[in-house]
């Protein structure tokens, strides 16, 4: 290895938590969210698996009022969010590397209509969707 690149594999401390080299990869959607927990697990865990030193997974909203329906995201709204996503963080963990996520405060989204609401359709519910989170 060139002597150059050497500062790339040297352990990176970031406030209480120390990253194994610099290899950092950023949050991305990978359409698993918290509706796929043990996709999502063994997906991210490969990207630890090859040496990423931080690995992050999707963009996490962290409130039901962050509702993106019909899109999939890494929800953080509950205890079973939290469990799903604590199962790739373990995964990840177990390669050596630190887990991450998108964190997406509470804030009002603009409401989405899915193209199934019609007239005669049901309700929309307060986020303006028939689609709503399932659980």
């Amino acid at each position: 290895m060139d002597a150059r690149h050497a500062v790339l594999f040297e352990p990176v401390v970031i406030g209480p938590k120390t990253l194994p080299n610099r290899f950092y990869q950023v949050p991305h959607a990978s359409g698993f969210g918290s509706v796929r927990p043990w996709t999502q697990a063994a997906f991210r865990a490969i990207k630890a698996e090859g040496g990423w030193g931080g690995v992050c997974v999707e963009y996490a909203p962290i409130a039901a009022d962050t509702d993106d329906t019909p899109a999939i995201a890494a929800d953080i709204w509950d205890e079973a969010d939290a469990r799903a996503l604590g199962l790739t963080a373990e995964a990840i963990h177990a390669h050596g590397a630190l887990a991450g996520l998108g964190a997406v405060p509470r804030r009002r989204v603009r409401p989405q209509r899915s193209l199934a609401v019609r007239a005669d359709g049901p309700e929309p519910d307060r986020f303006g969707t028939s689609v709503g989170r399932a659980g």
